[in-house]
């Protein structure tokens, strides 16, 4: 049986998120989409950009759909996917959630330098690992 995401643990990840972008001073938007690309969270911090919504949105789309972190994809694959539809991005702070092997969704944050972007959403995604 393929693992599903968790009530719990996306609640766990974007409250590690948001500490650490509030640790960063960095506000940004975090999202948690499902295999499918469903917003399963979303958050936007006080202070952070309202156009996050969308980017951030794209972020955990991609990284859900190709199984691979955004932002540092081979250029051939940003452009085929880029060119395949416009909700995708190659941006950077985007990460597949994998639970037992398999790809369950995916984290993003966005609003911040890609350094904090990647940094944030990773504190997040931390907390699928320690829900297995």
């Amino acid at each position: 049986m393929v693992p599903v995401l968790q009530e719990s643990a996306i609640s766990q990840a974007v409250a590690a998120a948001i500490s650490e972008a509030r640790a960063r001073a960095t506000p940004v938007g975090v999202a948690v989409v499902d295999l499918g690309g469903h917003l399963r969270a979303w958050v936007l911090m006080d202070g952070a950009s309202t156009i996050a919504f969308d980017v951030v949105l794209r972020k955990a789309r991609t990284a859900a759909f190709t199984a691979r972190p955004t932002g540092a994809m081979p250029a051939a694959l940003a452009s085929e996917i880029a060119a395949a539809s416009p909700i995708f991005t190659n941006l950077a702070g985007g990460f597949p959630i994998v639970q037992e092997g398999h790809v369950v969704g995916a984290i993003a944050a966005g609003g911040g330098p890609a350094e904090d972007d990647c940094a944030i959403a990773q504190a997040g995604l931390a907390q699928f690992a320690d829900a297995d």
